[in-house]
């Protein structure tokens, strides 16, 4: 579980790093030639939020400890229902999805 959390931190630090070079010029998927790095930095970017979104994803097979009990919460059914009905884990699923709505012309 460790490694995952190492990706993570790592794929968000890149995605904080890269994404405001991506657009913030006024460069389109159309014409990258504005952008730093043109089209492989888009690529990159594009990577660094797929990734992070497998390691979302991978929180579903990862234990937790109860807040108020003190005692691992191994169950997968107390897992899902944790991961699902918290507020940060659906924010963060929707934030690897801004290239999709960038492509949907938004």
């Amino acid at each position: 579980a460790s490694i995952v959390e190492y990706v993570t931190i790592i794929t968000v630090a890149l995605s904080f790093t890269l994404w405001p070079c991506t657009f913030i010029w006024g460069g389109t998927w159309e014409d990258p030639s504005l952008i730093p790095g043109q089209r492989g930095l888009l690529i990159v970017d594009i990577c660094t939020d797929v990734v992070y979104a497998a390691c979302l994803l991978l929180n579903f097979n990862m234990s937790f400890m109860h807040s108020r009990k003190s005692y691992e919460v191994v169950t997968r059914r107390r897992i899902r229902k944790r991961l699902l009905s918290c507020p940060s884990f659906w924010i963060s699923m929707l934030s690897t999805t801004s290239y999709l709505w960038i492509s949907c012309g938004a």
